[in-house]
This record gives C-alpha cells, sequence and structure tokens, in this order.
C-alpha cells in the first residue's frame, strides 16, 4: 500500500524502454516508479513478471502497474477479463494499480484480490483534449467517491490545461474533495506549470520523466523535484 505524506513524485517507466529507465533511476531516484505495461511491444505474463522483478530489485522503490487503456492515451486493447489476469499477476509484485475510472467493472473483477494483498487502487480518469467544466469534473469526482474500491483509494485527474484557468480549476479540485486523497496532473500550454506546483494544493502524487516523456508536460524527476523543493516552507 501506498502513503501519500508527503506528495510522492513518481517516475514513469515503459516497457519498451526500461533498460534506459532503470539508469534514469539510478542518477536520479523518484519516490515511486509507474510500470507502463501498456507500453510493451507485446504484454505477457512472463515479461510482466520478469519485468517487475527487475524495477523492485534494482530500485527498491514502491512499484505501481498500469495498463493504460487506449482510449485514454495508452496502448491497451485487451478485454477487461485478460487486463484483470495481467494485473492479478502483478499484485504480489506490486504496490499500486492504476484503473481507469471508465473501467470500473475492471476494480470489480479485481477488487477482492486488491483487498488481500492489501494493494493501492489509483482511480484515473485522462483528457488530452481539455479540462472539463467544473460540473463535469465533480461529477467525476462523485463517481470515483462512490466506486467499490478497498482502503487505499488515490484518485487520479489528467486534463489538458489550454489556459490559466484551466490550471486554476484543476488545481482547486484536492481542496475541493478534502477527503479523498488527489492527484492533478496537467498536460498542454499550461500543463507544466500544475505539474511543479501541485504538491502546494493539496495533490498527494505528481509524475515525471525517467529515460522519455509519456505524457505531453512530462517534466523530468530531478526538474519536478527541483520545482518542488521551491514550494517547502524554509526550514
Amino acid at each position: 500500500m501506498i502513503t501519500c505524506v508527503p506528495p510522492k513524485l513518481v517516475g514513469v517507466a515503459a516497457a519498451r524502454t526500461l533498460a534506459a529507465d532503470l539508469a534514469a533511476i539510478a542518477a536520479c531516484p523518484p519516490d515511486l516508479v509507474e510500470y507502463r505495461a501498456d507500453l510493451a511491444e507485446l504484454v505477457t505474463t512472463d515479461t510482466l513478471t520478469q519485468d517487475l522483478c527487475a524495477l523492485r530489485t534494482s530500485t527498491g522503490r514502491p512499484l505501481i502497474c498500469t495498463l493504460r487503456d487506449v482510449k485514454e492515451g495508452g496502448e491497451c486493447r485487451l478485454p477487461l477479463e485478460q487486463r484483470a489476469l495481467f494485473l492479478r499477476i502483478a499484485l504480489p509484485l506490486v504496490d499500486a494499480v492504476d484503473i481507469e475510472l471508465a473501467n470500473l467493472p475492471l476494480l470489480a473483477l479485481l477488487h477482492d484480490d486488491l483487498v488481500r494483498h492489501a494493494t493501492t487502487c489509483i482511480l484515473s480518469w485522462h483528457d488530452f483534449t481539455a479540462t472539463p467544466p467544473d460540473a463535469r469534473l465533480h461529477e467525476l469526482l462523485a463517481v470515483a467517491r462512490a466506486a467499490p474500491a478497498p482502503a487505499g483509494v488515490i484518485v487520479k485527474f489528467a486534463t489538458h490545461c489550454a489556459s490559466a484557468a484551466d490550471a486554476v480549476r484543476l488545481l482547486a479540485l484536492p481542496q475541493a474533495a478534502p477527503e479523498m486523497q488527489l492527484a492533478v496532473v496537467g498536460m498542454g500550454p499550461y500543463g507544466r506549470a500544475v505539474r511543479m506546483v501541485a504538491p502546494a494544493f493539496g495533490a498527494v502524487l505528481g509524475y515525471a520523466a525517467l529515460a522519455h516523456a509519456v505524457a505531453p508536460g512530462q517534466l523530468s524527476v530531478a526538474d519536478t523535484r527541483a520545482a518542488w523543493r521551491l514550494l517547502e516552507p524554509p526550514a
């Protein structure tokens, strides 16, 4: 299970660039590592297990396993039952799994396994074209709040921020739901600004690039860490 006090920085590793990502982790370690299993030439039970074991052994960092849906910027086209099979294999090796809010039936398939392994669930939602109106964002928050998830839930919103107003609305979400653990991630022209200051607004996770960025506006671990340190109160 993942704890997010203080906020944690996640380095994003892609299956097909794992060797370079491991080198980047050694040079500048993040707090957590997300393994994007969908970014593999072919996901198999053997490669998934081997890669997660390599990350666990080499980094010593808590791990997140993600099979990002193609509809939300990933490359996974597997049916939910097959995704559940792969994530069940991953559960003994990771501390969290990411499941899209749009795929809540997958959460139902994995609920008992998540409880048994005491694994955190990151419920995520992505919009690569816009930051929706407040009414839609709060509707999605309500869906996440009502989801039949086990203890240890983090909700992640990643949206395209085309203006300062978009960035401000996204950054306001953690304060609008103080009872929830919420991560807000910006993409687009104002996305980097969101990534740099989100912890000051109550966000519990930030996502950063390792060897290569896998999302628009993703800063390196070193640059994100430097920005976050500027937010810390003076000693």
